[in-house]
């Protein structure tokens, strides 16, 4: 089933723990879209995260709408609230600009894939190094 509902190769199957697939399966029970994006390094003080355009038109996101972060070191997740008067951009390529904070405290690398979902009106990043 996760083959089916995702386009990832099965080699990024493989590399997941049995709790994360479990936790994927279940958002997919859910009836919530799962989307792989990267993040990469974009300075020394910051990453950035591309917005896949399904998610971007899903949401209804365009060039220059703002949104906060919001993270849970236990979890291991980011949340991305999209707010009028937000703190960062979203780009017309869907970039958004995040602070390297969130590298330093574990919960992205600085050169992986994640996993976005959209959650109470939210979207949630979990990037794919903690889930393996």
């Amino acid at each position: 089933m996760l083959k089916n509902n995702l386009s990832w190769s099965e080699s990024i199957l493989h590399s997941f723990t049995y709790d994360s697939l479990s936790n994927i399966y279940q958002y997919i029970l859910d009836r919530k879209k799962v989307y792989k994006a990267k993040a990469s390094f974009s300075s020394r003080f910051s990453i950035s995260l591309h917005l896949p355009k399904e998610l971007r038109a899903s949401k209804g996101l365009s060039n220059g709408d703002k949104c906060n972060s919001k993270f849970n070191i236990h979890k291991k997740k980011v949340y991305l609230d999209f707010t009028v008067n937000g703190t960062y951009d979203i780009y017309p390529t869907g970039k958004i600009v995040l602070p390297y904070a969130l590298v330093e405290k574990g919960l992205m690398k600085a050169k992986d894939d994640s996993m976005l979902f959209c959650e109470n009106g939210r979207i949630t990043v979990k990037s794919f190094s903690v889930m393996q």
